[in-house]
C-alpha cells in the first residue's frame, strides 16, 4: 500500500532544506536546522498524485518552541493550499503524525503534486531544530494504525496506571502488574498528541504478547462514553522469553462508543477469569507487547 517511503538514512536529493539554515543528515534520520522569523521546512518535486496517497504519515521530534506542522503543495489551477494540524513543541522522544491531506480538495486530484514542502512553524521568532524519521504518503490510514515496540519511540505513547508499570525493552515493552490489583491497565496517552487510531474504520484490534503470568483474559476497554469491555482469552504462563513466540490476541471491537476518527480513548487490562473483579494473580504479572495494530 505504500508507495513514497523515505527514512532518512541517508542523504535524500528528494528531499531539500526550504526557508532553513541547512539539513544533516546522521545515519538514521535528518535534522533540519529552523530559520528565525519563518516558516521553515524539507521540500520534495518527486510528484505525488494527490487522489491515489491521501494520507501523509511523518515521525519527527520537534526540538523547537513552534507548535504547527503545516503541508504547502501546489495546486492543479496555480498557487499553493495548505493543511496543518497542532504538533508538540520541545520534544524529548520522535512522535508520529497523520496528516489526512484528502480533506482539502485542492490534494484530492489526477495530476501530479509537483512542489511539496512539510513546514513547522509558529513561535518562530526562537530558532531550533527538527530531526526527521519518517515520511510516508500512503493510501490508506490504516496503513499506519499500528505500533511497533522496536525502540523507545511508539513506548512512549503509552502509559501504566492503578499500581502498574511499563518499561521499554529491545523489541518490546513489558507491562508488570503488581500483586492483586484489580484496576490496573495500560493505556493510551490522550495528551501531548500522542497516536490515535481511526475507530470508524479499525474494529479489529490485534495484540502480539508473551504473557507470563497466570492471568488468561485480556480486555480491550473503551472509554469515549463510559467504559465498555471486550474481552478475549489468552494462554497463561508463557515462559518468560522475549525471543519466544507471541500469541496473538484478537479484539473485535463493536462498542457503540468505539467510533471517531481521531479516537485514542482506550486501554488494555489483564485479569483471572475465575476471579469476577478481574484481579491480577498474586505476585507479578508481566506482558510483553511486541505489536499491536488494528485493522478490519
Amino acid at each position: 500500500m505504500t508507495k513514497y517511503n523515505w527514512t532518512f538514512d541517508a542523504s535524500h536529493s528528494d528531499w531539500t532544506a526550504n526557508n532553513a539554515n541547512g539539513i544533516t543528515y546522521g545515519g538514521t534520520d535528518a535534522t533540519l536546522t529552523l530559520q528565525t522569523s519563518n516558516y521553515s521546512g524539507i521540500k520534495t518535486t518527486d510528484g505525488i498524485i494527490g487522489q491515489d496517497y491521501p494520507y501523509l504519515v511523518v515521525k519527527l521530534q520537534n526540538s523547537s518552541d513552534r507548535t504547527k506542522l503545516r503541508i504547502r503543495f501546489d495546486k492543479d489551477a496555480g498557487g499553493y493550499a495548505y493543511k496543518s494540524m497542532d504538533i508538540s513543541s520541545n520534544d524529548s522522544g520522535f512522535k508520529t503524525y497523520l496528516i489526512n491531506l484528502g480533506s482539502n480538495s485542492n490534494w484530492s486530484t489526477a495530476n501530479s503534486k509537483d512542489d511539496i514542502t512539510i513546514q513547522i512553524g509558529v513561535n518562530n521568532s526562537n530558532a531550533g531544530t527538527v530531526t526527521f524519521d519518517n515520511v510516508e504518503f500512503i493510501a490508506s490510514n490504516k496503513d499506519v494504525s499500528q505500533l511497533n515496540f522496536d525502540g523507545d519511540i511508539d513506548y512512549q505513547t503509552l502509559s501504566a496506571a492503578n499500581g502498574s508499570s511499563v518499561t521499554d525493552n529491545d523489541g518490546y515493552a513489558t507491562w508488570t502488574i503488581a500483586g492483586t490489583n484489580d484496576n490496573a491497565k495500560l493505556e493510551m496517552k490522550t495528551s501531548g498528541f500522542y497516536y490515535t487510531t481511526d475507530a470508524e474504520t479499525n474494529k479489529l484490534v490485534t495484540v502480539e504478547l508473551i504473557n507470563a503470568s497466570a492471568n488468561d483474559e485480556l480486555c480491550f476497554v473503551s472509554t469515549a462514553s463510559g467504559q465498555q469491555f471486550s474481552t478475549a482469552t489468552m494462554n497463561a504462563n508463557d515462559t518468560d522469553d522475549p525471543t519466544g513466540t507471541a500469541q496473538s490476541i484478537i479484539f473485535n471491537v463493536t462498542k457503540d462508543n468505539w467510533t471517531g476518527a481521531t479516537n485514542n480513548s482506550w486501554f488494555l487490562r489483564a485479569r483471572n477469569s475465575s476471579n469476577s473483579n478481574a484481579a491480577a494473580t498474586k505476585g507479578f504479572s508481566v506482558v510483553r507487547f511486541c505489536r499491536q495494530y488494528n485493522s478490519y
